[in-house]
């Protein structure tokens, strides 16, 4: 692989992944290989890629108690826009943040591909019990934990009962993919569709039964 470090995320209804972890040498922590730093002199520069309006407030009080850590954030944009910028970073091997915020849905593409680091070695997964099981279980993959949750909201599935009545669905009874899915065919079946998926990856992840 072209890429010499692994970034940490953040996740919530997009998440961050946690602050990075480098696994090469030329990181932008002045070479800091994930050990405790707030109680050295060792000055400390970490980027982070985020689009919530909200952190730089939450990186004030960081600064404040870490005062020999500095934290740069960019705003590379929301979704697809920032995820290129980040996987052109990453092949190139230089650019990408030591920090990302990323979405829940593309966080195992980015564990498979090597892009994140696992911060189990860090102490990361003694925080399972401080999040909620669902949030947990999207940044706990394949026994490690690639990222932090940030936040989470609450979804719905709005539907048209007459739709639905005339397919002869109950819609309580749609607890499945499987039952979506025969559900979507006798809906169907009647002229209508269950749903109007415009291809966002976040309605797959977000909706499920």
């Amino acid at each position: 692989m072209k890429f010499n470090k692994r970034i940490i995320a953040l996740l919530g209804a997009a998440a961050m992944v946690l602050p990075l972890a480098a696994c090469g040498g030329n990181d932008t922590a002045g070479g800091n290989e994930g050990g405790d730093t707030s109680g050295s002199d060792e000055q400390i520069e970490l980027t982070v890629w985020s689009w919530d309006s909200t952190l730089p407030r939450t990186v004030e009080g960081f600064e404040a108690e870490n005062p020999n850590i500095k934290v740069t954030i960019t705003n590379a944009g929301t979704n697809t826009t920032e995820y290129q910028a980040l996987n052109n970073a990453m092949e190139a091997g230089s650019g990408a943040p030591d920090i990302a915020q990323i979405e829940y849905y593309a966080l195992p593409e980015y564990v498979i591909r090597g892009y994140v680091q696992d911060m189990s070695e860090y102490g990361a997964d003694e925080f399972s019990d401080f999040f909620t099981p669902g949030t947990w279980a999207s940044v706990a993959i394949q026994g490690g934990v690639y990222a932090l949750p940030m936040d989470s909201g609450p979804m719905a599935w709005f539907y048209n009962k007459d739709v639905m009545d005339e397919a002869g669905v109950n819609p309580d009874e749609v607890r499945t993919w499987d039952d979506f899915y025969e559900a979507a065919k006798k809906v169907r079946a009647t002229g209508s569709y269950i749903t109007s998926d415009s291809g966002d990856a976040g309605f797959f992840d977000g909706s499920g039964p």
